[in-house]
């Protein structure tokens, strides 16, 4: 019995580009496989020497696009006003005078040879303050205050020996109107909060505690000046600026503490053992917190690698699949950190850790591959 289809031929299929350009580059590289190889680790090589330049971003801001409007405000801020974090060089001498001329001179080196100094400060004027005190406070606290006085000025009328027998009222305390509150609430700098709180607490024996005077022994010139007592009996000075970067740039951070050591290393070599200067505040915390962040991510990358290398080792029990294995992610994780330090230039906190991931990713693929 014969059928009746007729029997068709099968037709060649029509090759498309991509299947043209994929046949050519697999009989490219299978001809110059070695040639390939070669490129590939040197170009690795070259992105590895571009990855050096990324720097840590610790701060949450560069989290966000930085042509943002928040951002731009941000930056303008910072470039008219500076940070609001403080740079804070602070040294401990016996002589009041002598911690004086070491501000005048830092100040002056910082104002000179710091392009990104805004302002430098060495002393604290609280002149103002004494003398415009009541205009900080508040329309209620200034209520207070006026029925004080209005009472103050009965007593004075009825005199030391009169007694108002017609008003019930029971006698007034003689507590301040002032209380910690208020301070909070106007949000007082320094110099007014200090003024308030004479007010608040007597001079002298405070439960049982003589109050100790910081500014003793220094002269009457100098009193302004950010110089205080310790109780060990030398004076502590301090030397603040307001810098246009902040403290969480880790690499800026890194170039100011870098200017730091130089002016101390000064210092510490012409007053020898008579001076205890160094960096306090967010610029050295900070700073080394974001040197802790980035050993974290190198930590989190060697023991990736390692623990890869074990398991290929165990699981192959040969060495040359590790080379493969390793190889591979390593060449993957130089071009992809290269393309980051050739366009982005930075990682913040949480792409600090892309090398670790991209290499457990580059080695699942590797064994899928070899599989």
């Amino acid at each position: 019995m014969t059928s009746d289809v007729p029997e068709t031929k099968p037709r060649a299929k029509a090759h498309s580009r991509l299947e043209k350009i994929l046949r050519m580059w697999v009989n490219f590289s299978s001809r110059h496989a070695g040639k390939i190889v070669v490129f590939f680790c040197l170009l690795a090589l070259i992105a590895g020497f571009v990855a050096t330049r990324i720097h840590v971003d610790a701060n949450l801001e560069s989290m966000l696009p930085q042509k943002s409007k928040t951002i731009q405000a941000l930056n303008e801020t910072r470039e008219r006003f500076g940070s609001s974090d403080l740079f804070t060089l602070s040294f401990v001498m016996k002589n009041p005078v002598e911690i004086a001329k070491v501000q005048d001179e830092i100040c002056r080196e910082m104002v000179e040879k710091w392009p990104d100094v805004v302002t430098v400060q060495k002393e604290r004027d609280a002149s103002f303050f004494k003398q415009h005190a009541l205009l900080y406070l508040p329309t209620s606290t200034l209520k207070k205050l006026e029925g004080r006085l209005l009472d103050k000025r009965k007593e004075l009328k009825l005199g030391p020996l009169g007694v108002d027998l017609l008003s019930d009222a029971a006698p007034k305390s003689s507590r301040s109107c002032l209380d910690d509150s208020t301070m909070q609430q106007l949000g007082l700098p320094d110099e007014a909060a200090e003024e308030f709180r004479k007010y608040l607490k007597p001079s002298g024996d405070t439960a049982g505690h003589l109050t100790v005077d910081r500014k003793e022994g220094i002269p009457d010139s100098l009193k302004s000046r950010l110089i205080g007592k310790l109780d060990t009996g030398g004076y502590v000075g301090v030397v603040q600026a307001i810098l246009k970067k902040p403290s969480s740039d880790y690499e800026y951070a890194k170039t100011v503490i870098s200017r730091a050591r130089t002016i101390m290393n000064a210092y510490e070599k012409k007053y020898g053992n008579d001076i205890q200067i160094g960096v306090k505040g967010p610029y050295k915390s900070l700073n080394a917190d974001a040197e802790s962040l980035s050993s974290n991510g190198t930590i989190a990358t060697v023991i990736s690698i390692v623990l890869t290398l074990l398991i290929v080792l165990v699981y192959f029990r040969a060495s040359g699949p590790i080379f493969l294995v390793l190889g591979q992610a390593a060449v993957s994780c130089f071009l992809t950190m290269g393309f980051v330090g050739a366009v982005y230039g930075r990682l913040n906190l949480y792409t600090i850790f892309v090398i670790a991931i991209l290499f457990g990713m580059g080695t699942d693929y590797s064994l899928y591959v070899m599989g």
